[in-house]
C-alpha cells in the first residue's frame, strides 16, 4: 500500500502468508487475497497493517475467495463453493451474497459502486459476456454486443460501466450505460487494440496498443478523448497501463498504472495527476 509516494510504501502481507495481494481500496480499508500454506486464497480485508488482516471466509481450505473491488459499503469478487467461481458481494458486516445465476457455467465480479455491481460470466458454458448486476444472481444484464466474440466488464461508477470486447481477436476499449445497445468502442483511430480498466466521474482508463506497445490513457466518453498519458513519462519508459482513477471534488485526478523501466528493465508502479 501507499499513500502518495515511494517512500510512503508499506507491506500489507499477514504474518505466515505465501502470497498475498491487495486489489482495492474504500480509502480506509484494503481488499484482495492470501493464501497460506495448503490453502486456497482467502478473501481478504485490511485495515493498513499485516495484523489487522482478517478472513471473509470462516474457512480458508475449502473455499477460495478474492475481493476485486470495494466501497465502504460493499465487496466484490468470487468465491468457488464448488468448482468453478461465482461472482459474489459482501457488506460491510461480511455477509456473503452470491451473484453467480443459474444461467452461468461460471462468474466474477470485477466492479462496483453504490448502486451496481460488473463483472464477466460464462453463459451456458459459452464464451465470456460482460455482465451487470444490482445486488442479486437474478438481476443479471447482458451487456455482450451482438455478433462479437467475448467481452468483460471491469469498473463501473455513475451509470458507466467499463471494460473490453474481443470482436476479431484483439480486445477493444468499451464504455456502456447499462444496456449492450449502449455500447461504444473507446479504440482511438491508429491503434489496433485497447482496454478501459477504470471509471469515475465520466473519466476512463486503461491502455490503448500500437504494435504491441500498450500506452497509458484516459478517455472521456468518446474515441477522440483519448489523452495519451504515456507522452508524459521520461523516454525510457518503454510500454505503460493504467488501471484506476479517481477524480476528487476539486477536480484533480489521480491515475494508477503500471510502467516498464527500459534502463532498469523492470516494471514499477506509476501514479499520473492532473486537473479535469
Amino acid at each position: 500500500m501507499w499513500s502518495g509516494s515511494a517512500q510512503s510504501w508499506r507491506t500489507l502481507a499477514p504474518p505466515g502468508a505465501s502470497i498475498s495481494v491487495a486489489y482495492a481500496t474504500d480509502g480506509l480499508l484494503q481488499g484482495g487475497y492470501a493464501t497460506f500454506q495448503m490453502t486456497g486464497r482467502a478473501p481478504a480485508l485490511w485495515h493498513g497493517a499485516p495484523a489487522t488482516w482478517q478472513n471473509l471466509h470462516s474457512t480458508m481450505v475449502k473455499q477460495s475467495g478474492v475481493i476485486y473491488a470495494m466501497t465502504d459499503r460493499y465487496r466484490v469478487g468470487y468465491f468457488i463453493p464448488r468448482i468453478s467461481p461465482e461472482a459474489c458481494m459482501w457488506d460491510a458486516a461480511g455477509a456473503l451474497r452470491s451473484l453467480h445465476s443459474r444461467s452461468f457455467s461460471s462468474s466474477t465480479a470485477f466492479g462496483v459502486d453504490e448502486h451496481h455491481q460488473v463483472g464477466v460470466a460464462h453463459i451456458a458454458y459459452g464464451p465470456t459476456h460482460a455482465v451487470m448486476w444490482t445486488g442479486s444472481a437474478e438481476s443479471w444484464v447482458d451487456l455482450h454486443p451482438f455478433g462479437y466474440g467475448t467481452s468483460e466488464a471491469r469498473a463501473v461508477d455513475g451509470g458507466q460501466q467499463v471494460g473490453y470486447v474481443v470482436p476479431k481477436g484483439l480486445p477493444r476499449a468499451s464504455l456502456w450505460t447499462g444496456t449492450a445497445e449502449s455500447w461504444v468502442d473507446l479504440t482511438p483511430e491508429g491503434f489496433t487494440s485497447s482496454a478501459a480498466n477504470d471509471v469515475h466521474r465520466g473519466v476512463q482508463v486503461g491502455y490503448s496498443n500500437r504494435s504491441d506497445s500498450p500506452r497509458a490513457g484516459l478517455w472521456r466518453g468518446t474515441p477522440e478523448s483519448w489523452q495519451d498519458l504515456h507522452l508524459l513519462l521520461p523516454s525510457y519508459y518503454t510500454y505503460s497501463v493504467a488501471y484506476g482513477v479517481w477524480v476528487d471534488d476539486d477536480g484533480r485526478i489521480f491515475v494508477v498504472g503500471t510502467a516498464h523501466n527500459g534502463a532498469l528493465r523492470r516494471g514499477e508502479a506509476i501514479m499520473w495527476v492532473g486537473e479535469v
